[in-house]
């Protein structure tokens, strides 16, 4: 995880000042484009991420990476961040063909904007933000995600401090959430304007953040922040998004807001946890 250290700490550690809570809805929204997303129980990487960080020892390609399965240059590992498998969607990956290799029997968990409607409304699943945002909101509907908290991130390279799953159990009863929440996705520029890959260095990849914002049953709100991840589009209307070991993409810091006598709550850090997770975003045919 060593390339997605090096950039990500410092925006990381900036990122704590930040409030907790989703600037999303701060001003009039900017023209949304509803898409089909798809979030995989296990990450699937094909991306050649050796050579797209032009380094020829450290990162996924067809080489084993920290002891972990590589075959045929895919890499393997359990999302921590997934569905509630309420609804299921494409069970193949990477079925774009060459140089793409196929993979089948995935389980992913699927939410289509505007569905499954709640007490407070539908599904939110667009892009946002003039397009420069995955936006996936839960909050108010009948779906929910299911977050792990059971990897804090304790390796020699990993930041500190490590996370804490024991304060995540106290507050929702297991360090295996089950919430409404909304995950936001930022790109610096429109998702439309992203390349498609043309190999699988991919070298038309786009570095992206995400937050994603919970509430447990006393009402405080916490935060997950990945500061960096991959976004690849696979054809002019699929992007899968990707944070991984192969570049320490899955390297997650975790926030709460606890009540405090000032105008604003108290942020405080629980710390940094392996967060992986394979989403599939797909713009329905206009």
């Amino acid at each position: 995880m060593r390339r997605g250290l090096a950039i990500a700490l410092p925006s990381i550690v900036l990122s704590l000042s930040v409030a907790l809570l989703p600037t999303a809805f701060a001003g009039k929204p900017s023209a949304e484009i509803p898409v089909i997303s798809d979030i995989y129980a296990s990450v699937v990487d094909e991306q050649d991420t050796t050579t797209f960080y032009n380094d020829g020892t450290e990162y996924c390609s067809s080489v084993n990476v920290d002891g972990l399965n590589v075959g045929d240059g895919i890499f393997f590992q359990s999302s921590n961040y997934g569905g509630d498998l309420q609804r299921s969607g494409s069970p193949s990956v990477y079925e774009f063909g060459a140089p793409w290799i196929r993979v089948d029997n995935q389980l992913p968990t699927r939410y289509e904007d505007n569905a499954d409607c709640g007490s407070e409304g539908c599904l939110r699943v667009r892009f946002t933000q003039g397009g420069k945002t995955l936006t996936l909101d839960t909050n108010g509907t009948s779906r929910r995600m299911i977050v792990s908290f059971k990897e804090p991130c304790t390796d020699l390279d990993c930041p500190a401090p490590a996370g804490n799953p024991a304060d995540v159990a106290s507050a929702f009863g297991s360090d295996v959430v089950i919430v409404s929440g909304l995950l936001d996705v930022f790109l610096e520029f429109p998702y439309s304007s992203l390349g498609v890959c043309d190999s699988r260095v991919c070298p038309q990849a786009g570095n992206a953040y995400a937050k994603f914002w919970f509430s447990d049953s006393a009402g405080n709100s916490w935060r997950i922040d990945w500061d960096f991840l991959r976004v690849l589009r696979m054809n002019n209307s699929t992007w899968y998004f990707i944070a991984d070991a192969c570049d320490g993409s899955q390297v997650a810091g975790v926030s709460r807001l606890e009540p405090s006598k000032r105008k604003r709550p108290r942020t405080v850090f629980n710390g940094y946890y392996k967060i992986p997770f394979f989403i599939a975003a797909v713009r329905p045919t206009q």
